[in-house]
């Protein structure tokens, strides 16, 4: 998580256009991107078994950074080294908490 948001410093510091340039931002959008697709995934593979994961979101469910940046940033500093896949899913949770119990992970 520490990369990312380092990655995600860079676009405020310097701006898309150069932020695109810059091997720790690049490589943050890309790990980003990998992690909602292996979310996705598993999301998808849930539906179709009938059950849900750590949390629910709807069909046209999409997360930011908008969002995503801030929630990372309230984190306490013990928390910020968790892998970027666990911080991911714990935002999502926090978005689109599943209804009741239940949740198979």
């Amino acid at each position: 998580m520490e990369d990312f948001l380092r990655g995600a410093q860079v676009l405020g510091e310097v701006g898309p256009e150069r932020a695109e340039q810059n091997a720790d931002y690049v490589a943050a959008i890309r790990g980003l991107a990998n992690i909602g697709d292996n979310y996705r995934t598993d999301v998808l593979k849930a539906r179709a078994a009938g059950t849900t994961i750590d949390s629910c979101p709807g069909k046209s469910a999409k997360i930011t950074t908008d969002t995503l940046i801030p929630f990372l940033l309230r984190l306490p500093p013990e928390q910020r080294t968790m892998p970027m896949e666990q911080a991911f899913r714990l935002h999502m949770r926090e978005l689109y908490p599943c209804p009741g119990k239940g949740a198979t992970r």
